[in-house]
């Protein structure tokens, strides 16, 4: 594998590690922001939209993470196999 292959995968998962990073903060936000609602309610009637943020967010967190953990795992094994190759890190 040459050192331009190698940087051509790095750009895509680094690409994927960082939209990953911020999708599991957006949930985390609006995690935040529905809990906030909930709890500042003052009948049932105001709490229910908010309980269908609070649900659909498992899905957008499980996936943030996963496509965060894959991507770094692979920047990290790249990585390592770049530095000893002999490949030195571009300064």
């Amino acid at each position: 594998m040459t050192l331009e292959e190698v940087r051509d995968g790095s750009i895509g998962a680094l690409f994927a590690h960082i939209v990953g990073m911020l999708v599991l903060f957006v949930g985390l936000a609006f995690e935040w922001v529905s809990l906030e609602s909930i709890r500042r309610s003052a009948t049932p009637a105001q709490v229910t939209p908010w309980l269908g943020v609070l649900r659909g967010l498992p899905g957008f967190t499980v996936a943030a993470v996963g496509v965060t953990v894959i991507s770094g795992l692979y920047l990290a094994r790249e990585s390592a196999c770049s530095v000893s190759a002999g490949c030195a890190c571009p300064r």
